[in-house]
């Protein structure tokens, strides 16, 4: 199992833990379950970096999501890429 797969896995079981525990506390389970989607996708962002797998990268962004390098010094991006 990959480690952003099982990050996911461990921050679902976290998560109906805490609900089936009921020590949500202040937090609703909609707040839990947003946070466990974000640490998820922080993960991938994270590993498809970390790996240089560009496809995975892209991936995570929106179809007209733009990523522009522009070097200091410059007003011209160095990499465009579009997803």
């Amino acid at each position: 199992m990959r480690r952003s797969n099982l990050l996911i896995v461990c921050s679902s079981f976290l998560l109906i833990s805490i609900c089936l525990a009921g020590t949500a506390g202040a937090q609703t389970v909609q707040q839990l379950a947003d946070r466990a989607a974000i640490a998820g996708q922080v993960a991938r962002y994270s590993y498809a970096a970390d790996g240089k797998d560009l496809d995975a990268f892209t991936a995570l962004f929106t179809k007209d999501a733009v990523w522009k390098i522009i070097p200091p010094g410059t007003d011209k991006p160095s990499v465009d890429l579009k997803s």
